[in-house]
């Protein structure tokens, strides 16, 4: 059966029985939305539980107090802290980031951002680069029809061009004839993919 026809995340095997995974490449702005609907998700589930938490325990799960349960004192950060410090880092980490998207506008005047798809750029050594970016598997695809119907049109070109100049196809499997002392050797490209 086709790829087109199996569903995303549907398991498939291939001929060797090994287990495959089917994934569908959506585009940036598909996975913005369902990463910030995953986030929503597990932030209702992490308030429920913090609903739960306090039915429990008569507490605030966020509290930082101490408290003391069967003979041993507990302490704890709680999630306002642990927040708090897992911000302040992704802060951090964005910050340098920053910095490291300004460094080529310090030394080329512009950022990686500003750099156009197929731009042809140079590095400090002169070396040419070629700027790409994914665009998703469905694009991709029609990229690749597009591009293999472009080099099928010039294969029936060049056959048509065979054809007029030899007097027969390239996929013609007669067997070779003897034309004035001389003799065509070759099967053609049908013959020859059909034994290979």
């Amino acid at each position: 059966r086709s790829i087109d026809d199996i569903e995303e995340d549907e398991e498939v095997y291939d001929s060797d029985g090994m287990p495959w995974k089917v994934v569908i490449g959506q585009g940036i702005v598909k996975q913005t939305t369902l990463y910030k609907e995953r986030l929503e998700s597990l932030d209702e589930g992490i308030n429920e539980v913090k609903v739960l938490y306090e039915a429990k325990y008569g507490r605030p799960f966020d509290s930082d107090e101490e408290q003391e349960e069967g003979g041993r004192l507990e302490t704890g950060r709680g999630f306002a802290y642990q927040k708090q410090v897992y911000e302040s880092r992704i802060d951090g980490l964005l910050k340098h980031l920053e910095e490291v998207k300004e460094m080529p506008v310090a030394k080329h005047g512009r950022t990686i951002d500003d750099i156009e798809e197929d731009e042809e750029v140079f590095d400090s050594d002169g070396m040419a680069w070629k700027v790409v970016v994914g665009k998703g598997a469905v694009e991709q695809k029609i990229q690749y029809e597009e591009t293999l119907g472009s080099l099928n049109e010039g294969l029936s070109e060049v056959k048509q061009l065979f054809e007029a100049k030899y007097g027969h196809s390239v996929d013609d499997d007669s067997e070779p004839e003897e034309d004035a002392g001389r003799v065509e050797v070759g099967r053609g490209f049908a013959y020859q993919k059909q034994v290979y």
